[in-house]
């Protein structure tokens, strides 16, 4: 299989742009391909707390859940796109449950995120 999308790779004849959380497990072959790899840090609190503010605002979340609420998860170790994953699974769980969206439902989803991620540091154990 590997040698296949090597060879497609290799073919291809314009920007291929690929996103994963399991860069370090890629083949080396695939590795050598790659012509830049961009890595996603963790912000700094105030900008992951605007960051939650922002995504609430434009997801049109609840009313439950306020400014002051903010900091509890702006205080975890996440990247934008970390944060727009947990917000999409404490949305989804919030509307399985009939219910408005509240911080119970963050939570849940950063423990949910940070659980998985721990997992996948210890992948190679399996």
């Amino acid at each position: 299989m590997v040698s296949v999308f090597l060879r497609l790779l290799n073919d291809f004849p314009g920007l291929l742009s690929v996103t994963t959380n399991r860069y370090h497990t890629f083949d080396l072959a695939v590795k050598i391909r790659v012509s830049l790899a961009v890595k996603y840090v963790a912000l700094e609190h105030d900008h992951s707390r605007e960051l939650w503010r922002r995504q609430l605002v434009e997801q049109e979340c609840g009313e439950q859940i306020t400014d002051d609420h903010l900091d509890t998860p702006a205080k975890h170790d996440l990247n934008g796109r970390q944060i727009v994953h947990i917000l999409g699974v404490a949305t989804a769980v919030a509307q399985f449950e009939n219910g408005e969206l509240v911080m119970s439902h963050i939570e849940v989803a950063i423990k949910a995120s940070e659980d998985e991620a721990e997992e996948g540091k210890h992948e190679d154990q399996y």
